[in-house]
């Protein structure tokens, strides 16, 4: 049996903002997977094969046992991207081109399944409807996707400038309003998922209590999962599985789910700066398992179907066809 492979498209026109780009590509070749570097630019569609270019060579993507799509890449060909992969099975992409599309932002945390394990959020780019739900206490205002900590603004209804804020906001793109939550003194907890199963967790102490992001200046610290969030957690693992996506991460805030990032997230590097083990290993360990569970069903597949039936001579050559079972059931001679 020949090693699994896997395809890594990779947005090589913005500087990344971790290093899932160089630790993962790793780790899949340490455990002797055959893994392809692509850039996301390559994908083009030949025949109606989906492929990617490298060093002037089309690979066929379909051929691949996963295809991870890391990041969002280039916003004015995302879209194009997107429905390009949804063109392969979504058993085949780490996370499927409909996670990407639909799940990525904070948007979809305003949900039915998920909108319990928040504090109270509402998302819009109509600055009256923000306004009248920005009421007593504060509040965080940011994009509804890609801040990386950037554009996240404590709030509340008595600051100045604030329809001016969410107006400068409001002609980018959607602004998600969140009540906001007070530490009182504890950290933030991010967990890392991977394939519906949580790998590791750390927590962030942010500065002067403002929303958590490494890159505004927080600190980590390693930390026990608290009991307040573990049953939030089973459902977080529950409902990434249903979703296919597979890789992720989520952050709580005083027992309050706050964000979930399926593009890229970050805390691999962090969690082995803390402790000193790499759970790069451990993702590609629960991936490994999709593609036994998707190489066992082939196999079972193939073993089910029924033989296929053998052509049937020509009149011309009846005469030479050796001796089988036909001759001695009476069949046609």
């Amino acid at each position: 049996m020949s090693a699994p492979s896997i395809c890594f498209l990779l947005d090589r026109h913005e500087a990344p903002h971790n290093d899932n780009h160089r630790r993962l590509p790793r780790a899949f070749e340490a455990c002797g997977w055959r893994v392809l570097r692509a850039g996301q630019e390559t994908l083009c569609l030949d025949a109606g094969r989906l492929m990617v270019s490298e060093q002037g060579t089309l690979k066929a993507l379909h051929e691949f046992d996963l295809v991870w799509h890391l990041g969002l890449g280039v916003r004015n060909t995302f879209l194009d991207r997107m429905e390009s992969l949804s063109m392969l099975p979504n058993a085949l992409l780490v996370t499927p081109a409909q996670a990407l599309t639909l799940r990525h932002g904070k948007l979809h945390l305003i949900d039915p399944l998920l909108v319990d394990m928040l504090p109270d959020s509402y998302a819009s780019a109509c600055i009256d409807f923000l306004l009248s739900r920005i009421t007593e206490g504060d509040w965080v205002i940011k994009p509804a996707a890609g801040s990386f900590g950037e554009d996240v603004v404590r709030v509340s209804a008595k600051t100045p400038n604030l329809q001016q804020m969410l107006e400068q906001a409001c002609a980018r793109h959607f602004v998600v309003a969140q009540r906001f939550v007070p530490l009182g003194g504890q950290p933030e907890t991010r967990v890392l998922f991977a394939e519906g199963r949580m790998i590791g967790n750390y927590g962030r102490l942010p500065q002067d209590d403002q929303p958590g992001n490494l890159a505004r200046g927080g600190t980590a610290a390693i930390l026990d999962i608290d009991a307040g969030i573990k049953d939030k957690i089973a459902r977080l693992e529950q409902w990434l599985g249903q979703q296919g996506i597979g890789f992720a991460a989520a952050d709580f805030r005083a027992g309050h789910l706050i964000e979930i990032n399926i593009a890229n997230p970050g805390g691999l590097a962090t969690i082995e700066q803390l402790s000193g083990e790499d759970l790069a290993p451990r993702v590609v360990e629960e991936l490994s398992r999709r593609v036994f569970a998707q190489s066992t069903a082939t196999r079972q597949h193939q073993k089910n179907l029924p033989s296929p039936r053998p052509l049937r001579p020509s009149s011309g050559d009846r005469a030479s066809t050796s001796i089988n079972s036909d001759d001695r059931s009476g069949g046609e001679g």
